[in-house]
C-alpha cells in the first residue's frame, strides 16, 4: 500500500488526504481489480477497475513516455467492457493522453466540490467495439512486467 501511495504522489501530486482516502477505499473494496507494471520490484504503473469504473490510473514520472500508460489502457480494452471514468479538467496531461485513444469518448462534464475545492470533471466511456486495435508497445523495458492483482 505504501508503494501505491508513493506512486500516487509521484505521478499525479494529489493531496495526502485524498490519496489516503482513495487507497483506503481501494484496500477495502473486494471487487477492485488491479493491473500493475513492475520494474525491479517497484510498481511504476497501475490501474484499478471497480465493476465497470476505472478508479485509478498512474504512471511514475520517470517511466512516462515509455508506453506504460498505453499498455495499461490496452489491458482494460482487452479485459473489460463498458468502462467509465472521470478526470479533473485541469489535468491537461491526462486529458491529452485519454483523447489519443479512438476507443474512448467524452460523455459530459460536471462541476463538484471535493474536500471543499471545486473541480470540473470530464467523464469518459470506453466504446465496446474499438475502432482499431492498439499494437503492443515494444518500448517497455525488458525487465518490466504486467501483473494482475
Amino acid at each position: 500500500m505504501e508503494n501505491l501511495y508513493k506512486l500516487s504522489n509521484d505521478s499525479i501530486g494529489v493531496s495526502k488526504k485524498f490519496t489516503q482516502r482513495a487507497l483506503s477505499d481501494i484496500k477495502n473494496n473486494k471487487n477492485m481489480v488491479f493491473y500493475t507494471i513492475v520494474d525491479n520490484g517497484e510498481i511504476v504503473g497501475m490501474v484499478g477497475i471497480d465493476d465497470n469504473e476505472m478508479k485509478y490510473l498512474a504512471v511514475h514520472p520517470e517511466y512516462r513516455g515509455q508506453g506504460i500508460g498505453t499498455e495499461l489502457m490496452k489491458t482494460i480494452f482487452e479485459n473489460h467492457s463498458n468502462i467509465v471514468f472521470n478526470c479533473n479538467a485541469k489535468n491537461v496531461r491526462a486529458l491529452t493522453f485519454y483523447n489519443k485513444f479512438d476507443e474512448i469518448s467524452e460523455t459530459h462534464r460536471t462541476t463538484r466540490k471535493i474536500f471543499g475545492n471545486e473541480f470540473t470533471l470530464v467523464y469518459y466511456s470506453v466504446n465496446q467495439q474499438p475502432k482499431k486495435r492498439l499494437r503492443r508497445s515494444n518500448r517497455l523495458k525488458n525487465n518490466t512486467k504486467m501483473v494482475q492483482g
